[in-house]
């Protein structure tokens, strides 16, 4: 099927086709008898019609801004039966139209696939995605992280390399189980323990076939192009061989070892959680906190409760001496208390030196006063410190120096074990707080209680309050790793960008602690360790010194948390089963004893720290693996958040570059952006309901369905739910508008200049996506005229540079009259070289501004402008400046559209596909075999645009030294425009009104003069009637007439001047007096807005006031300037 477009010029066009298709193997009696003819002939003559009214009330010859160009052209639509492709290009940009089926012709095509290795003949860009949570889906960051790394290869493939973005998810250990759990108990009132592992497992599996595509969806819909085929999931076999593999060899190297140390414990969750779960909750004062682990009762936080320990001269004594305070935000761990320390130069403790502590509910517990300068500062709280090893990161270190007994004194769940008194046992921890604080002043004890600001660790999954627990985990050494990461950074091995994040990367790797990787569940990668289990593990144990096993690396010795000179449990670490039950009988073949495989899984973050190598299918030695290990290890960029450069970047580079065979680093380079939050930069949480989909502004939704989605979440309380409903209500009142996919990928890589932070604000997306409309109305306006004019081009991207420069030579290069094809190409050519050194350095936001500067100002407000005299000019016939504008303008949007595609896929990809091209007219193209038209090359097959040569300026301006003449010519004819628009709209005269504007210099040095060429240009841009260029001499018999003069530029050598000559009507003393009350009322304003500053102001309140105070200050300039120059005109007048 053929499609047509109707303008301005279609009966003609219609015509044309008549006659091209005359001589087309498709017969003229099959082509009358087709529905297009019969429909288009009508909508033909309907057309005429409509032009003959529209010619009868409009201005002759008066030329249609960009914006209302309504041509409907062509455009190649690829849907999903393939059996018509072309459609009217629709009169107004509509993203779901655009969008919904490029991707599929992309992925069919073949364009997101790396090449064979056998046929490498470009260098290999390589880049993984950041894996997402298996059952979660794309929140914006992720939509950050996909429009980054899409640009970023999109660009890539561009400028020639052999591309691949590998997709994947991560299996999300605590978040699925989580997740799940929630879903049994909800549908079936059961736990997991109810149902048993290998069947919780299984549901697991089932959840995750049910729900893991939600994020492919989503990526596709973002337009990533990831070789889907290369998809990697955490737990498939590929990645399970390697995090064997990985645990295996660390642990045979003494890299991983078994040991009692204090981890974050989450009650409700009964697991230990890596430190990027740990969220922190900001307490001023005294507050109640929701504890889920206790029935989801609340209980008083931010407090610091102050108590005395009586002091005793002897272990055993009941003679007490004295009392020394002590203060704590956590009173409950006064049960698990082994000493109290004092710092060594506190003359007010001197007496208490080798003391000891009665205490008021254990006094058989031997609980000594220490000195401990690194732990106490005798200028804060009273001086004095509470000593719990078990229980508090910074006691467990006091405790190993002084070798204090470690005494655990709470049970999984959070509440108390049989180490306390038993009136304690079995009540939950905040519980026995609140029952503390009552036995304390009972045996008067108690000092004070006072409000304490503080931050409340809490699991930000289940929201419990955490617990440092001294518990028997898995562990990794991390000194030597982390010193291979420092030595690649710090040696620019592997760059990070931005470069600021260096510093902390060297900070948080100078003082890295061992690395915690198990946990407490059972959906994750099983840890390959098996415990020698025996009737008589002393026998075992005599057997293992006999042999000299303790320095063997295939066994793991493990300390008991009560003695740690005493060996508890003997551990086999090995790929499987069978492989632990050979190294055991080869060790100990008589020994009578049995293997368990360790119930707990390993962290999240070790298997994802493996994702550079496990990607690409290592440890295997097959073919495939290993080239692609050669070509696409290390690969070219990380790009992720910046949140996770020590939990996910820096793990990856300490794991990948001990076990790749080379010992390489893993990637080449590090880009991390920025965190993003909402629009009052708070941070995104479902409770806050402040959560934004990036595929709710795509589509855009409702408040109901923003509310719903919230009601239908299973992972938040009923108290969150309830704020959630409310920061919603808030923060969409009228739900989320659709900007389609590309304003929003715009968007967000023009946020990453912002700092550490990204405060979104939708509406700037809303602002791109009319930015793309703008893109639309602008091609369809290009379109308009190639057709108008029959305009093609044949060849390639070389060939339409050569036809464009070649147009050049019929014209004189130093005539003005193609001064503005000249002036826009060397913006394109400047635009060309910011963007290439923006993207190439990681500067995302300088390259979309720089597009958005070039495109919109650049080429719409001023160029399209410019050239519509010459486009709409009587003359029908095509002249060299009409060919040479033509080319200039075709030469412009398809560069403009290449420029785009990195960042905006869909729109370039659809209007490409108009672009003339190879003959013809894309959007008119047909062929014989195909009833409509068939994209065949994709705008991502075309290079990307490269800066101008010399010997291309050469050709298109003269000589290299008329850039800079061009360029300022331009500036100083734009200044005039900017002033003539400023005073029309100033004094706000009607849009009717008849203009004319006199242009003269002053200042004998200044060098300036307008032909009549340039004053057309002027008079086009302010769309005024006349426009002249005069002497100063000349401009002084226009100084008692009614005209306005002000400056429009002002060099050293002297000034351009402007003179509005005001129409008859213009009653100037009304028009001062008018202009003079709005100074007063602005004024007025601005006494309210000061009025309602006061220093308690909240931040989102004061930023407002700033704005408006801001607002106010530039209208009022404005005010007074034209008011000082009508007043200025009214004294010249009066002195006439």
């Amino acid at each position: 099927m053929i499609s047509l477009s109707y303008h301005r010029a279609a009966p003609k066009k219609l015509g044309s086709l008549l006659f091209q298709h005359s001589h087309h193997p498709l017969t003229m009696k099959r082509f009358y008898q087709t529905e297009w003819f019969i429909q288009h002939t009508q909508q033909a003559a309907s057309f005429h019609y409509k032009q003959e009214l529209v010619k009868s009330s409009s201005p002759r010859g008066e030329p249609p801004s960009v914006e209302d160009e309504n041509s409907s052209n062509t455009i190649p639509n690829h849907n999903n039966s393939g059996s018509k492709l072309n459609t009217i290009l629709a009169p107004s940009y509509e993203p779901q139209n655009v969008e919904k089926d490029w991707y599929q012709w992309w992925e069919e095509k073949g364009l997101f696939k790396g090449q064979d290795y056998s046929q490498q003949s470009s260098p290999c860009y390589t880049i993984l995605l950041p894996p997402p949570n298996v059952t979660g889906s794309l929140h914006i960051g992720h939509a950050l992280t996909a429009s980054i790394q899409d640009s970023l290869c999109r660009y890539k493939k561009m400028n020639g390399f052999n591309v691949l973005w590998v997709p994947g998810v991560d299996h999300a250990g605590i978040s699925t189980q989580v997740a799940v759990e929630k879903k049994i108990a909800k549908e079936e009132g059961k736990t997991r323990h109810d149902l048993g592992r290998e069947e919780f497992l299984k549901r697991v599996w089932q959840w995750k076939e049910e729900y893991g595509n939600r994020i492919d969806q989503q990526m596709k819909a973002m337009g990533s192009m990831t070789d889907w085929s290369r998809k990697v999931f955490t737990m498939d076999t590929q990645f399970s061989n390697a995090v064997l593999e990985c645990f295996v060899r660390l642990a045979r190297d003494g890299l991983i070892y078994r040991d009692a140390k204090l981890v974050n414990w989450c009650p409700q969750l009964n697991t230990a959680i890596s430190d990027i779960e740990v969220e922190y909750l900001s307490l001023k004062k005294k507050t109640k906190v929701m504890v889920p682990s206790c029935e989801e009762k609340s209980f008083d936080f931010g407090v610091m409760h102050t108590f005395k320990y009586p002091v005793v001269s002897n272990v055993g004594s009941k003679d007490i001496i004295g009392y020394i305070q002590v203060s704590t935000t956590r009173l409950e761990t006064m049960l698990g208390d082994t000493a109290v320390s004092i710092h060594p130069q506190d003359e007010r403790f001197t007496k208490f030196h080798n003391h000891f502590i009665l205490h008021p509910f254990i006094p058989e517990r031997t609980i000594p006063i220490i000195c401990d300068e690194k732990l106490v500062n005798m200028e804060v709280g009273t001086g004095a410190v509470k000593i719990t090893p078990a229980h508090s990161f910074d006691d467990f270190d006091c405790g190993k120096r002084h070798n204090l007994e470690f005494i655990t004194i709470l049970n999984k769940d959070g509440t108390l074990n049989d180490q306390v008194p038993k009136e304690f046992v079995g009540k939950n921890r905040f519980v026995v707080r609140q029952l503390l604080v009552e036995k304390l002043k009972e045996l008067d004890l108690f000092v004070s209680e006072e409000d304490h600001e503080m931050e409340l660790p809490i699991c930000s999954r289940s929201k419990d309050i955490l617990e440092p627990m001294l518990l028997n985990q898995w562990f990794v050494k991390c000194d030597t790793l982390a010193k291979r990461a420092l030595d690649l950074v710090n040696n620019d091995e592997i760059l990070i960008h931005p470069s600021y994040h260096k510093q902390t990367w060297n900070n948080w790797l100078l003082n890295i602690h061992d690395w915690c990787i198990s946990r407490q569940l059972w959906w994750g990668h099983r840890i390959p360790a098996f415990k020698i289990v025996s009737p008589n593990m002393r026998d075992i144990l005599e057997a293992i010194s006999l042999k000299n096993l303790k320095n063997n690396s295939s066994f793991i010795f493990e300390s008991s948390t009560k003695d740690t000179s005493l060996v508890e449990n003997v551990w086999i670490v090995a790929h499987d089963e069978k492989e632990a039950t050979e190294i055991l009988h080869r060790y100990l073949p008589n020994a009578n004893c049995t293997l368990e495989q360790d119930e707990d899984v390993l962290d999240t973050w070790f298997s994802s720290g493996l994702y550079p190598l496990a990607a690409f299918g290592w440890p295997s030695r097959n073919e495939r693996v290993q080239n692609d290990l050669k070509y696409r290890f290390p690969s070219s960029v990380m790009e992720t958040g910046s949140d996770i450069l020590f939990f996910w970047v820096a793990r990856m580079v300490m794991l990948c570059s001990y076990l790749s065979d080379s010992k390489e680093k893993p990637f080449h380079e590090i880009y991390l952006h920025s965190m993003v939050r909402d629009r009052q930069g708070r941070k995104m949480s479902k409770s806050l309901g402040n959560v934004i989909d990036p595929i709710d502004m795509i589509h855009g939704t409702s408040l109901d369905d923003l509310r719903r989605g919230i009601e239908k979440n299973t992972n938040i309380t009923k108290q969150e739910m309830k704020k959630a409903l409310q920061g919603v209500q808030q923060e969409f009142p009228n739900g989320i508008p659709q900007c389609g996919t590309d304003a929003l990928r715009f968007t967000l890589i023009q946020y990453t200049q912002q700092g550490r932070q990204i405060n979104l604000d939708i509406m700037r997306a809303q602002a791109n996506r009319h930015l793309c409309n703008k893109i639309w109305q602008s091609a369809k306006f290009c379109f308009s005229h190639f057709e108008r004019f029959n305009y093609t081009t044949y060849g390639d991207d070389v060939d339409l540079l050569e036809t464009l420069l070649k147009s050049f030579e019929s014209l004189d290069s130093q005539s003005t009259q193609v001064i503005q094809n000249q002036w826009i190409l060397l913006k394109l050519g400047d635009t060309i070289e910011t963007m290439r050194k923006s993207i190439d350095n990681f500067l995302f936001s300088d390259a979309c501004n720089s597009i958005y500067q070039f495109f919109l100002y650049h080429f719409c407000d001023y160029y399209l402008e410019m050239i519509k005299p010459i486009l709409y000019s009587s003359s029908s016939t095509v002249t060299p400046l009409i060919e040479n504008t033509l080319h200039t303008l075709n030469y412009c949007l398809v560069n403009i559209l290449k420029l785009l595609h990195p960042y905006m896929p869909f729109i370039t990809e659809e209007l490409f596909h108009c672009c003339p091209l190879n003959g013809t007219n894309n959007a008119l193209h047909f062929s014989s075999q195909h009833e409509s038209y068939i994209p065949s090359k994709s705008i991502l097959e075309c290079p990307y645009p490269i800066p101008f040569t010399k010997q291309n300026l050469q050709s298109l301006i003269g000589s290299e030294n008329r850039k800079s003449m061009i360029e300022d010519k331009l500036d100083k004819l734009f200044q005039i425009v900017q002033q003539l628009r400023s005073m029309k709209q100033n004094l706000q005269l009607p849009s009717k009104t008849e203009l004319v504007a006199y242009i003269f210099k002053h200042g004998s040095a200044l060098e300036f003069s307008m032909d009549d060429h340039e004053s057309v240009l002027v008079k086009t841009l302010c769309k005024f009637n006349t426009v002249q260029f005069i002497s100063e001499e000349q401009s002084k018999q226009h100084l008692h007439r009614l005209v306005l003069t002000t400056t429009a530029v002002t060099t050293p050598q002297g000034t351009i001047m402007t003179q509005l000559v005001l129409p008859e009507e213009f009653q100037l003393e009304k028009e001062i007096d008018k202009w003079q009350k709005k100074v007063q009322q602005l004024g007025t304003v601005k006494a309210k807005y000061l009025k309602q500053m006061h220093p308690n102001l909240p931040s989102d309140m004061k930023q407002q006031l700033d704005e408006k105070l801001s607002q106010n200050e530039n209208e009022t300039l404005k005010v007074q300037e034209t008011c000082s120059q009508l007043e200025h005109l009214l004294q010249s007048l009066k002195t006439k």
